[in-house]
């Protein structure tokens, strides 16, 4: 490939773009379950930007991550994680540098009980 060449022009980077990458960097960390919000409202607003708002400017970005873990898991050190992941996408692929990225967790996806199968009676 030849040496890149300076040629006159911008580029705009949307904040849909920036909350998809957010989102896909987000939701890669071992124990987030899922983006957004539980219920109701988590089935209104689907697509690769739920649980993610975005604010982008020329050269910096800020985000807010709304997130559903897996139970059991520390929520420091996953919310540490999602937003070095988030903030190294962000930066890789859009060239903006993350100043800041706020975590809200809204639910907690519980392990899904089982029922005890009752013995077999033997006649």
């Amino acid at each position: 490939m030849s040496a890149a060449r300076s040629t006159p022009g911008s580029l705009t980077i949307s904040e849909a773009a920036v909350a998809k990458v957010a989102n896909y960097a987000a939701s890669q960390v071992p124990g987030i379950a899922a983006m957004g919000r539980p219920g109701l409202l988590r089935n209104l607003v689907r697509g690769p930007t739920q649980g993610v708002a975005a604010e982008v400017g020329e050269q910096q970005a800020a985000l807010d991550l709304f997130v559903i873990v897996e139970f059991g898991i520390d929520l420091r050190e996953a919310a540490a994680e999602v937003r070095q992941r988030v903030a190294d996408a962000v930066l890789l692929m859009a060239g903006r540098r993350v100043v800041e990225v706020n975590i809200a967790v809204t639910g907690i996806r519980l392990p899904e009980a089982t029922e005890e199968q009752p013995a077999p009676r033997v006649l």
